[in-house]
């Protein structure tokens, strides 16, 4: 399972929503709030690049593997 950090990512930033955010990395609203709820399926490169970048964090700041243990 991939867990994403983008939500923590913008409140620390003091981003209080997801349409906010998306304005802000001017990507559409439907990928960043999959992805602030950890629901995303596959994720289109550009945006891990636009969150990485306006954050300043690596891959692995932005996602953590943690192992399922169902599988």
């Amino acid at each position: 399972m991939i867990e994403f950090k983008l939500k923590q990512l913008a409140e620390e930033k003091g981003i209080s929503g997801i349409r906010e955010l998306s304005r802000i990395l001017e990507h559409d609203y439907k990928s960043v709030r999959l992805m602030w709820l950890g629901e995303i399926k596959r994720v289109p490169t550009d945006l891990i690049e636009k969150v990485c970048s306006y954050f300043d964090v690596t891959i692995n700041e932005l996602m953590e593997f943690k192992k399922d243990e169902n599988i």
